[in-house]
């Protein structure tokens, strides 16, 4: 609990509520709030109320999540303990003993930011209170998957995996990806290639035959992520049959053009014949002769029957079984000739929001696989899928209600002239080429909705509105090509309210830009920013020289929270994190009318200050500690909207924030200056204009702490010794009753 320590700041003790609660993505458990990002994908449930859970997303997606170790409940999953393994940071698999619960076995793929050896697999026979390693394969190098022979405990079965995905690496195939097998409970692992794939492999999915432990099955997926084959082994792992890929060849993608097998490591075999196997990946598909042929074991995706991307199989018995997918769980009691969506549960994963004038009592959203939707908390159930794909962030025409825009992974963008019932493509003259974001940004003129700007690795111009036609307007802001193309593209973008002549952009390599004329000349305005990914870069609403910039380092394995403020176009920058949490910020919105009052999204929720960044406060009572990627503000009801990367979209009433507070301005005031703002020696002027008398002068410390106060200002000029303060940054207010100032200072 990071409390404010500063006597203006107000406790929003307010409840967010979901915006949406029943539109669907892969199931999400907090666990209590165990730990940044902690997305849990590993889950074992022994009989009565005993269960583990592995933290981490061993798919390794776009968003990199990572967990904090292994969780146990002994009452059904009301509480949970974690049990130890904080640093493999990604567990993908919990195997333990049937005739003894005391032994646990766990895999883990290990931290994909950095290589070390917190990876392998790891074994407790005390029930998880001390832990061995078994086996580390190198520091790169983690383990995907384990099968336990249930007849033969110390008969285990493992597949692993090199991935490293940061902010310049994304390796995710190599020569250590194999197929292991122990016979001694771990002591000794050997490696199985007789007949399986002795070249460089993305990962593998392997399943067991109910009836005869020998006998499995291993789904290989290859080093362009497509689907390879699938083998069989009926001598437990002496040798294999490759069985071919007949039917499912495209399941992992299209192996000729974009394959993300990385993505999938699914392969089950039915409870009462081993001769029948399915297989996840875009699709499920079954096999009734031991892999010879497959065939559709589901609707077609695009009817949304069944969503896309199978993620999990579990059979409850012969022919009825549940699918974990990205748009949620399915259920069939008859083999997959109909399923029923069984979940309902308000995690989808939204990337953007945004807020509709034209409808400000229905919520909008971009999510991950699940498209742009809109709807209410009133009618929950009911959302609309207004287009399909990745939806990232819907814009709104404030003049044509008729008109509106939407976009999907890649950069893909779209209008519609009917409020979203057709689509047209939107990014013509855009160059296919170019490379860009996986969430590409992209603005409305605030002049003019018909002008409009996106970013690849340089920007665009459409003056046609949703007849598009783009034009570039900058050359390569960027660093090049130096780690690869995905390394190296426009992040973030922003139109100022006050001057359409000027855009910001921010770049997923750390550079910041500015056009003032829009568009015919650029500065780098980066000065003295981090190093490290633009999440969001905005001018602001009220004066026309302030823009903020926000990055996030988790990808370069940081923790710590990057807002900056620049009150000169970017001349020279403010850090204003002030006591923010050590996590990622994603977004930042200035209310407009009071520049003090700010709101961030980050990776562990949505903070506020009202005091421009010397003291910021967790906003809401009841939001777990999940990452928030977007915000907005819905003026109508004064409600803040916030796009979870965990459980859908939250709103909050925000108005005592608002309206509780005096109108404070960092940097311009009618009745005071303070100088200068960079002391090289021990004193501070504060000049206080005519007629003015009797202020109180206020000077905090980084952290939000008083430092020293003096009660009346006396007109015209006060020297103010500070020689009692060490070096570092501070904050002056001046306070004149209903009027006050901030004045950031450094004393060096």
């Amino acid at each position: 609990a990071r409390t404010a320590k500063r006597h203006a700041v107000i406790a929003a003790r307010g409840v967010w509520r979901d915006a949406v609660t029943a539109t669907h993505a892969v199931p999400v458990d907090e666990l209590g709030q165990v730990g940044r990002n902690a997305r849990t994908f590993a889950l074992e449930v022994l009989d009565g109320p005993s269960a583990h859970a592995g933290t981490g997303d061993p798919d390794v997606p776009f968003t990199v999540f990572v967990g904090n170790g292994l969780y146990k409940s002994s009452d059904g999953g009301v509480t949970w303990t974690n049990i130890g393994l904080m640093n493999c940071k990604i567990i993908s698999k919990i195997v333990i003993n049937p005739s003894n619960s005391n032994e646990i076995f766990v895999s883990s793929i290990g931290n994909p930011i950095s290589p070390d050896n917190n990876r392998g697999i790891y074994k407790s026979t005390d029930a998880g209170v001390t832990w061995n390693q078994l086996l580390l394969i190198d520091n790169q190098t983690g383990v995907t998957d384990l099968i336990m022979n249930p007849n033969n405990p110390s008969e285990v079965y493992a597949t692993s995996m090199t991935c490293i995905r940061n902010a310049t690496v994304n390796v995710r195939f190599s020569n250590a990806a194999r197929v292991y097998k122990t016979t001694d409970g771990g002591s000794t692992w050997n490696i199985l290639l007789n007949g399986l794939p002795n070249t460089k492999i993305c990962k593998y999915a392997i399943c067991m035959s109910k009836q005869n432990p020998n006998k499995l099955y291993v789904a290989v997926c290859d080093s362009i992520y497509a689907m390879q084959g699938v083998y069989v082994t009926t001598n437990g792992g002496t040798s294999f049959t490759n069985m071919g890929n007949n039917g499912i060849v495209n399941n992992y993608g299209d192996p000729n053009g974009y394959s993300f097998g990385w993505y999938f490591d699914e392969i089950e075999v039915s409870p009462s014949n081993d001769n029948e196997i399915y297989i996840g990946g875009i699709e499920l598909f079954k096999s009734s002769n031991g892999g010879i042929t497959w065939n559709l074991n589901m609707p077609p995706w695009w009817n949304y029957d069944v969503h896309a991307d199978i993620h999990c199989i579990h059979f409850t018995a012969a022919g009825k079984y549940y699918l974990g997918t990205d748009g949620g769980t399915y259920y069939t009691s008859n083999d997959g000739l109909a399923y029923s969506d069984v979940d309902n549960i308000p995690n989808t994963q939204f990337y953007r929001t945004e807020y509709n004038p034209k409808q400000p009592t229905n919520y909008f959203g971009g999510a991950q696989d699940n498209g742009t939707v809109r709807g209410n908390n009133a009618n929950s159930n009911n959302w609309l899928r207004m287009f399909g794909g990745d939806g990232f962030q819907p814009r709104f025409d404030p003049t044509n209600p008729a008109i509106f825009y939407a976009e999907t992974q890649n950069g893909s963008l779209w209008a519609s002239l009917d409020g979203g019932t057709t689509f047209n493509q939107n990014n013509n003259n855009i160059d296919p080429n170019d490379r860009r974001n996986w969430d590409m940004p992209y603005v409305l003129d605030n002049a003019n909705a018909n002008v409009q700007y996106t970013g690849t690795y340089r920007v665009y111009k459409n003056t046609n509105g949703p007849n598009a036609f783009w034009n570039p307007i900058s050359s390569d802001l960027t660093d090049g090509v130096v780690f690869g193309d995905r390394f190296h593209n426009i992040s973030a973008i922003d139109n100022s309210m006050l001057n359409t002549q000027k855009i910001y952009v921010g770049t997923s390599d750390a550079n910041v830009w500015v056009t003032q004329n829009n568009g015919t000349s650029w500065s780098n305005i980066t000065g003295t920013l981090p190093e490290r990914y633009v999440t969001s870069i905005h001018a602001s609403p009220n004066f026309s020289n302030n823009v903020y910039v926000t990055h996030t380092g988790y990808k370069y394995g940081e923790y710590i929270p990057h807002i900056h403020k620049s009150t000169s176009n970017g001349s020279t920058w403010v850090n204003i994190s002030g006591n923010l949490p050590p996590a990622g910020i994603n977004d930042v919105l200035i209310l407009q009318g009071n520049e003090n009052v700010l709101f961030v999204a980050t990776d562990v929720g949505v903070y506020y200050t009202n005091d421009g960044g010397i003291a910021w406060t967790r906003l809401g009572s009841n939001m777990p500690l999940i990452p928030v990627f977007d915000i907005a503000y819905n003026p109508s009801n004064k409600r803040l909207i916030a796009a979870t990367f965990a459980k859908s979209l939250q709103t909050i009433d925000v108005s005592n924030i608002i309206t509780n507070i005096k109108s404070i301005q960092q940097n311009e005031s009618t009745f005071a200056k303070v100088y200068p703002t960079i002391i090289t020696n021990n004193s501070l002027f504060v000049e206080l204009y005519s007629l003015v008398d009797n202020a109180e002068l206020i000077i905090y410390n980084a952290a939000g702490v008083v430092v020293k106060k003096i009660n009346s200002l006396q007109a015209p000029k006060t020297e103010i010794e500070i020689h009692d303060l060490t070096s570092g940054i501070y904050f002056v207010e001046i306070n004149l009753g209903a009027e006050k100032m901030l004045k950031k200072i450094i004393k060096y």
